[in-house]
């Protein structure tokens, strides 16, 4: 896709902060907060497109209210410096249409909070883009701070607890459901990652290792010297024999700008690289890999003219993917539909 972000923060009284103002600037509303006795007026914000609060479903139905749930939260919480809200601004992609982002921002609420017993409002943005820019469609969720008990009574606030090691470092529980990939790496400076012992090693210094995945960049395995363009399946064969296929959990696919083994890490778009388009195709369609997510980090086009300009190419590259045919003309083409656009 083209684009991500994640940001995750908190709302919290002792910035200055409060929860009606808030949820007033993401839904475009005008609020009133009994406890500060002001008004937050954000009717005249453009680029809302829609919002709305998902409870789950022992949650009071008063609090689809954006003004009540916000001014209890604002009375539950008494401390002058209290944590009112989570809040959570996360990128949609220009590929798919506003009624698709929708679709995938309340799908993403639903399964991620609201299942889970949390309070959620959201709301889907997609302010005017300046002059030349790229669009910005993007949700923001704010969630309550306290759950909701089975009774519809607000609960504790959790606080979590990390075990460390010696040296106060935190220590990888071994019941979690999340786990951590490790990426490969070209070797650029000092960092580690750049052959397939050194990750084994990490693997090795790991106490839960079982927890542990790898996210395997073509663009990084190439610089590091392993020869995805004409070997692919014996770099293969020799990461199963030193780490195991099966664990790799996600495909990076990006070609690189670099020659095999220069360790300088520089991506490039799909196909115009060193590795090639056929050998990237292999990658995707690989009978070994068919069931791992590939993700594409290549580079924006430059527009030749503007140099603040720059374009997604990755519609257009998946559609060549899918296509199974080279497009060398394609950065052209997507310069040409941007500035016509």
């Amino acid at each position: 896709m083209a684009l991500y972000h994640l940001t995750v923060s908190q709302i919290r009284r002792s910035a200055g902060q409060s929860a009606i103002a808030a949820a007033a600037y993401r839904a475009g509303e005008c609020l009133y907060s009994d406890y500060y006795g002001e008004y937050s007026d954000y009717t005249r914000k453009g680029g809302v497109i829609c919002s709305e609060i998902l409870l789950p479903p022992h949650a009071p139905l008063e609090y689809q209210d954006r003004a009540t749930l916000w001014n209890t939260v604002e009375q539950v919480e008494k401390h002058k410096k209290a944590q009112l809200a989570y809040s959570f601004d996360i990128a949609l992609q220009n590929e798919l249409s506003m009624e698709e982002n929708i679709a995938l921002a309340r799908e993403f609420v639903q399964r991620c909070l609201v299942d889970k017993g949390m309070v959620a409002d959201f709301a889907v943005h997609a302010p005017d883009k300046e002059d030349g820019g790229i669009p910005n469609p993007h949700f923001h969720v704010m969630t309550t701070m306290r759950p909701i008990n089975p009774d519809g009574t607000w609960g504790q606030k959790q606080r979590r607890e990390y075990v460390l090691d010696d040296e106060g470092n935190q220590v990888l529980d071994k019941d979690g459901s999340v786990n951590i990939a490790l990426e490969t790496m070209a070797g650029k400076g000092t960092e580690i990652g750049r052959t397939f012992e050194e990750i084994a090693r990490i693997y090795d210094g790991v106490t839960n290792s079982h927890r542990l995945r790898v996210c395997f960049d073509t663009c990084h395995t190439n610089d590091a010297g392993y020869d995805v363009q004409n070997h692919f399946d014996e770099v293969m064969d020799e990461f199963d024999r030193i780490i195991g296929k099966d664990q790799i959990a996600v495909f990076h696919v990006n070609d690189s700008k670099n020659p095999l083994g220069a360790h300088k890490d520089r991506h490039e778009n799909f196909g115009f690289g060193t590795i090639g388009f056929d050998s990237l195709r292999n990658v995707i369609y690989h009978k070994d890999f068919e069931d791992i997510p590939k993700i594409l980090e290549t580079p924006y086009i430059p527009d030749p003219e503007t140099k603040k300009r720059s374009y997604p190419p990755y519609r257009q590259e998946i559609a060549m993917i899918r296509e199974e045919v080279f497009r060398e003309n394609l950065k052209e083409e997507i310069i040409k539909e941007n500035v016509k656009g």
